[in-house]
């Protein structure tokens, strides 16, 4: 079964995607598609953003920015803080993501084996799905005796190229959608994409040798990570990644943690398909 790619949007260095630029047809409402980048503007770091803030990072037109936040609130998408001045995201938010992790039943019989690879490792196994030019966690497990493993949650967002799990996830491809992907990349990653295009093609070649790819500082300095990818009944490729601060994944862990990887890979495969 060919993968199903979503549409890309045009990343500009230090903003938010703006929406009209991938799909600029009569049928899309512009509108609508605006009120999602001011959701997009808020990051995990953010407790709370300025109206200029805002503005600066989906680079929209001010009054525009302010009839969104206007609408947002009064849905309970978005509050604000000290009269009006700063705004959040409201837990309401939380209700557009719920009913996309409840299709993915695999997380909850993954997990147990994902949290024995972290105990092993003292690190972080994480579960994603591709969005674009970044995969997202859908499941994470993470030993729970290290304060200082990967301080990332479901939800949590991390470069295609880079990260391990993206490369996995790339890696998982078949070889006749990989110009359309490399495509979607130098267009996302432009400055960078030579380094990025050089470290996907060895973590391919890599993967072809041992089943697995690695990212050793290059999603993250002084990271080290493995990565595999799964692939369930319907079709659908995800990956899976195990890693953590180089201090602890030292690089003569690697091979092993590659081959525990593959091996949770394909549980978790075989689990889905009943093999």
């Amino acid at each position: 079964m060919k993968p199903r790619h979503s549409k890309k949007y045009k990343k500009v260095e230090g903003a938010v995607a703006t929406s009209d630029e991938p799909l600029g047809n009569e049928k899309v409402i512009r509108a609508i598609a605006r009120g999602f980048d001011v959701l997009h503007a808020f990051r995990p770091t953010d407790n709370f953003l300025s109206h200029s803030q805002i503005a600066k990072r989906t680079e929209l037109p001010g009054p525009t920015v302010s009839r969104i936040l206007h609408t947002l609130q009064a849905l309970k998408y978005v509050s604000t803080y000290d009269s009006g001045k700063f705004y959040k995201l409201h837990p309401h938010v939380l209700s557009l993501g719920y009913p996309v992790l409840a299709q993915y039943d695999i997380r909850q019989i993954a997990r147990p084996f994902m949290q024995e690879l972290a105990d092993y490792c003292r690190g972080t196994v994480a579960l994603g799905v591709r969005d674009g030019s970044e995969m997202i966690y859908i499941e994470r497990a993470r030993d729970k005796t290290v304060v200082t493993a990967l301080p990332l949650d479901i939800g949590s967002r991390l470069s295609l190229g880079t990260s391990a799990q993206g490369r996995a996830w790339i890696a998982g491809q078949p070889s006749w959608t990989l110009d359309e992907i490399f495509a979607d990349l130098a267009v996302s990653n432009t400055a960078k994409w030579p380094e990025m295009r050089e470290g996907i093609k060895s973590s391919i070649e890599l993967y072809r040798e041992t089943g697995y790819v690695t990212s050793l500082g290059e999603w993250e300095a002084a990271t080290n990570a493995v990565g595999a990818p799964v692939f369930l009944s319907d079709g659908t490729c995800l990956a899976i990644s195990c890693g953590g601060p180089s201090h602890r994944i030292k690089l003569k862990m690697i091979e092993d943690l590659g081959r525990r990887t593959v091996d949770l890979a394909n549980r978790i495969s075989r689990i889905d398909t009943g093999r």
